[in-house]
């Protein structure tokens, strides 16, 4: 029997980050109270930004939370051109340079960073392509609603504890597995 988790906090950049993890959510067995989606609002300028500032935002409201109840914080955000490392390091550091203490490995706190953005594993997974991380998937006509759906499902079925790698891995993607793994596991304990 899983836990209950009373909250969720889903801080992301646009509708398709949000889609994508609600679906990826709603196959979740953990058993989740409330999912907050918090997303970059249109005509704020950079999402990637925004959501960093709000990593910056939420942490600590997380860590004022953890100490009631069982709750979690799930940031999604686009490496673009960037690397996933480098993209990792750039979050990390806006919490440090506000003098707050890193993420814990006992902090259920999870960082996806798809790399080009989060279009390339819809597609990868969703319609079974081979993909480049370094090609925008953004204006890819075929994303839509039933893609990031069945993207979302397949990604949860690569999260299963002893799934095989996927067979089109692209390297950020099995990264965001493993993350994804750690994540679940620090909320089922």
């Amino acid at each position: 029997m899983s836990k209950r988790v009373s909250e969720i906090v889903v801080v992301c950049e646009d509708q398709r980050h949000q889609s994508f993890i609600n679906f990826y959510l709603k196959e979740w067995p953990v058993e989740v109270g409330e999912t907050e989606f918090l997303r970059c609002p249109r005509g704020v300028g950079s999402a990637e930004l925004w959501v960093r500032q709000m990593f910056y935002r939420e942490l600590p409201q997380f860590r004022l939370a953890r100490a009631k109840r069982r709750v979690a914080l799930l940031l999604v955000v686009d490496a673009d051109t960037m690397t996933v490392a480098a993209r990792n390091r750039q979050l990390l550091n806006t919490i440090a340079e506000g003098g707050l203490d890193p993420v814990g490995s006992d902090e259920a706190v999870a960082i996806l960073i798809p790399k080009r953005n989060v279009e390339t594993w819809i597609v990868c997974l969703g319609l079974g392509d081979a993909v480049d991380e370094l090609r925008d998937y953004r204006n890819d006509k075929r994303v839509e609603k039933r893609v990031i759906r069945e993207a979302a499902r397949r990604l949860y079925l690569l999260t299963r504890p002893n799934a095989p790698p996927p067979l089109l891995g692209i390297p950020s993607m099995i990264e965001g597995i493993q993350v994804l793994r750690r994540f679940e596991s620090l909320l089922r304990n």
